[in-house]
């Protein structure tokens, strides 16, 4: 299968054989490091690679394609970069760090695990929907919802930090009864905060951006991503 439209990798939008993107500005020269998967990398068939979007110590998120439907997603990739490097063979394969197989299978094995469970749990709106994760590339994918929206952080920003009763009331609502649900799943995020929670372009708010444990937590094997100020004492940096 192939895309026979020229895309941004920047937007995904379609576009003519231009440089720069007329839709997000983006070069299509903008060097792209190694570490990451190539642009236009082609997945399962299926889903065309962008440009990186978020990297944390478990992984990196791309804005992707999928050609089978014809609508814009977000691509996780499981690469704990303090367990392997990417291949500089051409493959696009991880290559695992010598000593570091056993826990690099383990968190593997987490990370599909969480987005498998998420997969099951798509009737909650209000959190960032996955679609599928499958194996590649000696690693897994997981699928997500693109969300066109602004992070709460910047909404908060915009509103001089200050929303009314009514307002957060009427936005908060539908999340919070999700993240009960969602712990029904005995799923926790373990990273709610300002940062973590998108304004959509019709109001509502979603939680997104869901991490293996690991991640969320220090002394771990990999690099932790914790929200000061927002995260469990146990989770603190400054806990002795």
């Amino acid at each position: 299968m192939g895309d026979t439209k020229r895309r941004c990798i920047g937007c995904m939008k379609e576009i003519d054989d231009v440089r720069v993107c007329p839709y997000c500005g983006f070069d299509d020269e903008t060097p792209i490091s190694k570490d990451y998967l190539r642009p236009r990398t082609l997945l399962k068939d299926r889903y065309l690679v962008g440009k990186p979007l978020r990297y944390n110590g478990e992984g990196v998120s791309y804005i992707g394609y999928d050609l089978s439907i014809d609508a814009i997603v977000e691509i996780r990739e499981y690469f704990p970069d303090q367990l392997c490097t990417r291949s500089d063979d051409g493959s696009q394969e991880l290559v695992i760090n010598q000593g570091c197989e056993t826990q690099f299978k383990a968190l593997l094995i987490d990370f599909m695990e969480l987005n498998e469970t998420l997969i099951k749990m798509r009737t909650l709106t209000s959190l960032e929907q996955t679609y599928e994760v499958f194996e590649e590339n000696n690693t897994s994918y997981a699928i997500k919802e693109h969300i066109a929206g602004v992070q709460l952080a910047q909404y908060l920003q915009d509103h001089a930090g200050d929303l009314g009763w009514d307002e957060t009331f009427v936005l908060f609502e539908p999340l919070l009864k999700n993240i009960q649900a969602m712990h029904a799943y005995q799923i926790l995020h373990r990273g709610i905060s300002p940062e973590t929670i998108r304004v959509t372009k019709s109001g509502e708010l979603k939680l997104c951006d869901f991490c293996i444990a690991s991640a969320r937590n220090i002394k771990t094997e990999i690099s932790s991503q914790i929200y000061l100020g927002y995260a469990a004492p146990e989770q603190s940096p400054d806990k002795s």
